[in-house]
């Protein structure tokens, strides 16, 4: 009997030190996340690339992303914008916040209709960084670069029409598709990356100092590859072209989240065989090694959280009530330590080994059909 006792005892005190345990950590994250809720937290310095994740389809992302990139901006002096679109799309952008000429705009809108990115919080993005660029002086302008596939066919030609010189003698070689870019003929693509691999010379002294965005777009037209993270494969291509061109500057860019995890995960779409943009960013061969700090927007909605319940672990976020900035990798943070945060991923990680922020965004509408 008092050997049973005993062991009882035994049992109950180890109980005992387990739910301490557990209860500790758990006040210890809370309380961490409390604490640490100022973009002022992030050492800026460390970095040369901000990413945000985001759901495309939620209205406060946009909101977001100008409130973040506006601070990065004076904070860091970030002013590349690198977006998730064509290289020839990101052209056209670039021309309307350094002209305000909104035919570029104009243009953009139309042909992402019927896409994610036909919304009204997405032309008032670009609104608002066109006035807010007209306000800075001429070193300190941003710039927005496509980093992404090549999608659509009168973006290429509305970017060719912007890299043409109207004053310049075209050599016989280009003479055609130059024609036919001027009548936005979608002709010009295959006749333009025919001239490129059979007269490369005579297309280097008729755009100049264009040549390389326009070398660029035709290696865009044609990629090699496959997979599910082919995409982000040639994220990492153009980042590096983009990057070639603007060394010693910083850079931001917010995406789907799945591009923005910094290491092999199980997640809701993809799995740990894929790469994402920020695991390249992250790798051997890339010029931002461990200088890219990714940061994840949550959406904790009633009808619905995003990402997915399955895939993140909400219970650490039950006591948050209003939007909510939580800096992740700070002085003791658990997150630096363990795993709090996702379900999924390799058993040695600790969370800061796939983002450094977070961002609660609570009961977000959708966002709204663009309607000029």
């Amino acid at each position: 009997m008092k050997k049973l006792i005993k062991i009882s005892m035994i049992v109950l005190i180890i109980f005992i030190v387990i739910l301490k345990s557990i209860f500790y950590k758990s006040i210890k994250v809370e309380n961490y996340i409390k604490e640490n809720n100022s973009f002022d937290l992030i050492d800026v310095n460390n970095y040369d690339v901000f990413l945000n994740g985001e759901n495309h389809t939620m209205g406060k992302s946009d909101k977001f992303k100008l409130e973040f990139f506006t601070y990065l901006n004076k904070k860091a002096k970030v002013k590349n914008i690198i977006e998730e679109m064509g290289f020839s799309s990101g052209l056209l952008l670039n021309e309307y916040i350094q002209s305000g000429n909104e035919k570029y705009l104009d243009s953009f809108m139309n042909q992402v209709n019927g896409t994610m990115a036909y919304t009204k919080e997405k032309y008032e993005f670009y609104k608002f960084l066109y006035e807010y660029n007209s306000q800075l002086d001429e070193d300190s302008k941003i710039n927005i670069y496509g980093i992404d596939i090549e999608r659509n066919a009168i973006d290429i030609i509305k970017a060719m029409e912007i890299l043409i010189d109207n004053n310049k003698f075209v050599p016989k070689s280009l003479e055609k598709s130059i024609n036919l870019v001027r009548e936005e003929n979608k002709a010009a693509i295959k006749l333009l990356k025919l001239a490129y691999e059979e007269d490369k010379k005579d297309c280097e002294e008729y755009f100049g100092d264009e040549f390389i965005y326009f070398e660029n777009i035709i290696k865009n037209l044609y990629p090699s590859g496959g997979g599910e993270d082919f995409r982000d494969k040639i994220m990492m291509r153009n980042f590096s072209f983009v990057y070639s061109i603007n060394k010693g500057e910083k850079f931001f860019g917010q995406f789907g989240s799945e591009h923005i995890y910094q290491d092999y995960m199980n997640s809701d779409t993809l799995t740990m065989e894929e790469a994402r943009f920020a695991t390249l960013l992250n790798g051997e061969s890339s010029p931002v090694k461990n200088k890219v700090y990714s940061l994840l927007c949550v959406y904790k909605n009633e009808e619905g959280n995003s990402p997915s319940n399955d895939f993140l672990n909400y219970n650490l976020f039950r006591n948050i009530k209003s939007d909510t900035f939580i800096e992740l990798s700070g002085e003791d943070s658990p997150f630096a330590k363990k795993e709090c945060l996702f379900k999924s991923g390799k058993e040695e990680n600790v969370t800061c080994d796939y983002i450094q922020g977070l961002m609660i965004l609570k009961d977000s509408q959708k966002t709204h059909t663009y309607n000029k």
